[in-house]
């Protein structure tokens, strides 16, 4: 007696408008469109690889952040007086940071895209806070480094947020900003045109 015909369970494949061929979403190298996202492809990633930012941004901010507050203790910089608007002022800096950072990292978590600028990306994320600014955790970096300084009265740890700005937005923001450009396309030049780097 013959055997039954085994079901066929190789990846199926969608005609896409322009007449090609392209694979169904949910199977290897397929594209899926989210709300508020756009998403690569497989073959898109392996082909651009990674932002290739300079170091990781939160090393850069830690270097920054404890550089400042450790030569302002050495040289007994600290700003005298007003301890408790200082601390208030700089509270205040450091509650929005958190605010924005988790906004941030919550669109990650439900995207599925990493967070780590090192690792490739798979959706480019326009909604939630990256609506308002395309760069919400690096937003978060300076209001910390500036939080601190405020609180702590250092002037040190507050000059040191120049070098932080620069270092993020040549060595980290820019090579994103190619980065994305190559592995979006008009999808990223619009966004760019929409949302504002910073603020």
């Amino acid at each position: 007696m013959a055997a039954p015909p085994r079901p066929d369970t190789s990846p199926r494949q969608t005609a896409s408008p322009h007449g090609s061929a392209s694979p169904a979403p949910g199977t290897a190298g397929g594209a899926t469109q989210a709300r508020g996202t756009a998403t690569a492809t497989a073959g898109d990633n392996a082909a651009v690889g990674t932002a290739g930012v300079i170091a990781p941004p939160p090393l850069i901010l830690a270097a920054t952040l404890g550089a400042g507050l450790g030569l302002d203790h050495a040289a007994d910089l600290a700003f005298q007086g007003a301890a408790a608007a200082r601390l208030a002022a700089g509270g205040a800096l450091a509650a929005a940071a958190i605010v924005l950072g988790i906004a941030a990292l919550w669109r990650f978590l439900r995207t599925g895209t990493a967070v780590e600028p090192w690792h490739p990306t798979t959706a480019l994320i326009t909604d939630g806070i990256f609506a308002y600014t395309r760069n919400p955790i690096y937003l978060a970096f300076f209001l910390v480094q500036a939080g601190a300084g405020i609180a702590f009265g250092g002037p040190l740890t507050l000059a040191l947020l120049v070098p932080l700005a620069a270092a993020i937005h040549l060595g980290v923001v820019r090579r994103e900003e190619r980065y994305l450009g190559r592995l979006f396309g008009a999808a990223y030049a619009d966004y760019r045109r929409r949302v504002r780097r910073y603020l």
